[in-house]
């Protein structure tokens, strides 16, 4: 571990990192720069320096010079989503990189490559296609962009029977630029957290995801929150640290990662690698004792695997995206409501400052929720949480 963690300054950087930064200042890291698309009110309140992503990915960077930002003083930066959709961003800092460098990225970030590594271990994958297989009849393919996050821009292609009445010859085109067709696999959707150091990884927790418009999501398969940690008899451990191993020795990986899977009767089939700090992760840190990014520091800047003290005790924590439906505006009733210590099982994060307006289908908050006994708990105290919050803008 650290032996001094006020000495490490971070800069964090990603579509949302309010909950990478309050990681990394639980486990009493100094946290220098944040940027995100977002600028939400508990995140700005704990880090030294907040700076938005108006510009978008390509200009981070930028932010060190504008801002006045010693780059020495920095131990080093990581990412959260969506930045490994840009590996030649993050290879090209000026800082010290604490999480899987560009060269991975753009390896496991290619499905065939990724297909490969798994079916030469003997680990099942979903079929792959450049092209819809509209000759493949039995199979209902998934139509995926090559860069994306959480799940946004995936769509379920028609079944045969409806492809000539509803898309016609649009099907024969290829879109091997931005997108490739994926096997639909029927089945529970589980994602798992890693930490990963010497080719070798260790298995942080597995938890359900809750996925799509039946859990508020504009998008068919967007993500919508999570709940766990999931309890793993012997042969699932066995199953989930199979993949880890496979994937953190084939390609390198250092830090945290995630897994995204389908549980489809005995087998699990993996639909997607994250190879950074995840949005589950801070529902394993609510119940596991796990210091998240204060390990994936430690792994980064040593080369080696922490030894990792996860403190199974059968409790579950979860937590929700709230999408709106309409936009919205935030206002002071609504900013204290959210903002206020509650006594309930439940509590908000996430939270947008007075005066945003919140456009339809965008987030406006996370209810987050435990560690409670019971996994229906967890979800009792959700369903509060989001009823509490969808009141506000009634």
């Amino acid at each position: 571990m650290v032996d001094d963690p006020e000495s490490v300054q971070l800069m964090i950087v990603g579509a949302s990192v309010r909950a990478a930064a309050q990681s990394a200042q639980a486990a009493g890291l100094h946290v220098t720069l944040a940027t995100d698309m977002f600028g939400d009110q508990d995140l700005v309140s704990c880090v030294a320096n907040y700076v938005p992503l108006e510009a978008g990915y390509r200009n981070f960077f930028n932010v060190l010079q504008k801002h006045s930002v010693e780059k020495s003083g920095l131990t080093g930066w990581l990412y959260t989503g969506a930045m490994e959709n840009y590996p030649e961003l993050v290879g090209a800092g000026p800082i010290r990189l604490l999480g899987n460098s560009a060269a991975v990225l753009a390896r496991i970030r290619d499905p065939w490559r990724l297909a490969d590594s798994l079916l030469q271990a003997g680990l099942p994958m979903a079929k792959l296609s450049r092209i819809h297989a509209q000759r493949d009849v039995a199979l209902r393919w998934l139509r995926k962009p090559f860069k994306s996050a959480a799940g946004l821009g995936i769509e379920l292609m028609p079944a045969h029977s409806d492809r000539v009445a509803k898309v016609g010859p649009m099907l024969e085109s290829s879109t091997t630029e931005t997108h490739y067709f994926q096997e639909m696999i029927s089945g529970r959707s589980f994602g798992a957290l890693y930490l990963a150091a010497g080719g070798d990884c260790a298995l942080i927790g597995v938890a359900r995801q809750f996925i799509g418009p039946e859990f508020g999501t504009p998008g068919q398969f967007q993500y919508a929150g999570s709940i766990g940690p999931v309890p793993l008899s012997p042969d699932d451990h066995r199953q989930w640290l199979l993949i880890g191993r496979q994937l953190a020795a084939d390609f390198g990986l250092t830090g945290l990662f995630g897994v995204d899977a389908i549980l489809s009767g005995d087998l699990l089939y993996v639909v997607e690698v994250n190879p950074r700090y995840t949005a589950a992760a801070e529902v394993f840190e609510r119940v596991l004792g796990v210091p998240v990014v204060r390990v994936h520091v430690d792994a980064c800047l040593t080369g080696v695997l922490p030894d990792l003290h996860i403190a199974v005790n059968g409790l579950w924590a979860g937590k929700r995206v709230v999408y709106a439906t309409r936009a919205v505006h935030v206002s002071d009733v609504v900013q204290d409501v959210m903002s206020s210590p509650s006594v309930a099982s439940y509590q908000f994060a996430d939270l947008p400052k007075t005066g945003s307006k919140i456009p339809a289908g965008a987030p406006i908050a996370t209810v987050l929720a435990g560690p409670l006994p019971s996994e229906a708990d967890v979800g009792r105290a959700l369903t509060e949480g989001i009823h509490v919050l969808e009141s506000l803008f009634d």
